[in-house]
């Protein structure tokens, strides 16, 4: 008996598909939940290398310029990037100047060693935590009262390098330094050197994180209790060459 629900409802009367169709159904629809699940192969791009900080390279130019170079230490500075110059290190993530290492090796004093002038443009160096002249010949030169203002200092070292006159007492203000060396005379060379001196060591005692201080060959014999200033130091200081 014919009601007219088939004309009504049409779709009540769709076939169903043949089976090879349905496999094929099937199959469409796997391969697209497959891919559409699948993350998207993206290429990484390299990280930018870290370059020279502009002012910084300035600045570093600067101060070589002001170096005598007796023993050909540093032959060049080539390029733009001081990252890669000899002596200079710099942070991996920042790129800032973190450390000069312009010393000479300890055998060649006083022949094939850096002198000249500490420049100004040091000042520039503002991230600087390592500051390593040793075993160089400034000539009788008084230590640069510039050095206490590079306030991120934790290493200084100016070791048997012909420095000469009163060591700057504001050095007391590099609140951070852990480690400082002003040491006089290498021990296998003969006392060709001038000796810095000091009136006063008070300033010592600013140096609340100190770890190592070595002032040994230096002429103390005009400091006022000078080892009540070092008594002063911090439980922290592990060694201490004064004599």
């Amino acid at each position: 008996m014919w009601t007219g629900l088939e004309e009504d409802y049409p779709h009540r009367k769709m076939a169903e598909p043949e089976p090879l169709v349905r496999v094929l159904i099937i199959l469409m629809t796997c391969f697209l939940l497959f891919h559409l699940s699948s993350p998207v192969a993206v290429t990484p791009t390299p990280p930018a290398g870290i370059l020279c900080i502009p002012r910084e390279w300035d600045a570093l130019r600067d101060f070589k310029a002001g170096l005598n170079d007796f023993g050909n230490i540093l032959p060049s500075w080539p390029g733009t990037d001081c990252c890669w110059w000899k002596g200079v290190i710099c942070s991996n993530r920042t790129g800032h100047v973190v450390a000069l290492r312009i010393h000479s090796e300890r055998y060649s004093f006083p022949f094939a060693t850096i002198g000249g002038e500490i420049h100004s443009s040091l000042l520039s160096l503002r991230h600087l935590k390592q500051l390593d002249l040793s075993y160089n010949n400034f000539e009788g030169q008084p230590i640069a009262e510039l050095i206490d203002t590079l306030r991120s200092l934790t290493h200084l070292n100016l070791s048997y390098s012909n420095f000469s006159g009163r060591i700057p007492p504001h050095i007391g203000n590099l609140s951070n330094l852990l480690i400082l060396q002003l040491n006089s005379y290498p021990d296998n060379l003969p006392k060709i050197q001038v000796i810095p001196h000091s009136h006063d060591l008070a300033w010592v005692s600013g140096l609340r994180k100190l770890q190592v201080l070595n002032m040994s060959g230096m002429d103390l014999s005009a400091a006022v209790d000078w080892s009540h200033s070092v008594n002063m130091l911090p439980a922290s200081v592990a060694t201490i060459g004064i004599s």
